[in-house]
């Protein structure tokens, strides 16, 4: 690789400006998959430019060999990982972006107020959180696939921990690789929950064959029956 060296661990930032908030994602965070009510519409057109304005988008990545796959059992680093759907998301790829990102703790803090003001409005408020990290998310991901593509590796979707079989507590393991607490201000909490709340761990294999189209999140989750799946 030319522009990322394997091993190497990446801090990154984001302008707030890059990252552009979907209506329709943030509704379906809050479960309104069907028509909103125009108060609701626009309880989200009031609360958005003031969750935007909170955001401070930063992580940390690493590119790692892939030390081996069999099975269901994946070694990457130090990590072995039982897990059918990663190993399946993972096959034939040679090594994989582990990556760490998130919007930061002032958007926890908005949050917080509001609950204090209004449930609906906290509610509204942590659903346009929710896609303000995965568009962050995005933004990053298709920014450091164009460097990998002059290298003639492709990104597989990104996977996450709590995907499928995919266990919370590598949470630990990938927060220790990348030093996240002090690159980042991302923390792991003894029960698994990521703190600030907004952030988002995991993995995204990098393979020398182009298998089309990125999928994300509901696309590569087998729960077909949650109330928040996107329509895919």
């Amino acid at each position: 690789m030319t522009e990322f060296n394997y091993d190497t661990v990446y801090s990154h930032r984001l302008s707030k400006d890059k990252i552009q908030l979907r209506k329709r994602e943030i509704l379906r965070y809050m479960g309104q998959k069907g028509q909103a009510s125009d108060e609701l519409k626009a309880l989200i057109d009031a609360l958005v430019p003031k969750v935007h304005s909170s955001l401070n988008p930063k992580g940390a990545f690493v590119v790692k060999k892939i030390q081996g796959i069999g099975g269901d059992e994946i070694v990457i680093d130090n990590m072995i990982i039982s897990s059918r759907n990663l190993s399946k998301n993972l096959r034939g790829c040679k090594a994989a972006v582990i990556f760490a990102m998130t919007i930061g703790s002032e958007t926890d803090r908005f949050i917080a107020r509001q609950s204090h003001a209004s449930p609906l409005g906290a509610l509204a408020a942590s659903a346009i959180g929710a896609e303000a990290i995965e568009c962050y998310v995005d933004v990053w991901q298709a920014e450091i696939g164009k460097s990998f593509e002059k290298d003639g590796l492709f990104m597989r979707p990104r996977f996450s921990p709590g995907y499928g079989d995919f266990s919370l507590k590598f949470q630990e393991n990938i927060i220790s690789l990348l030093t996240a607490p002090i690159r980042c201000g991302i923390c792991v909490t003894d029960k698994l929950i990521l703190t600030p709340s907004k952030s988002v761990t995991g993995m995204i294999g990098l393979s020398e064959t182009n298998e089309g189209c990125i999928k994300i999140g509901c696309e590569e989750c087998a729960k077909t029956d949650c109330a928040f799946r996107r329509n895919c």
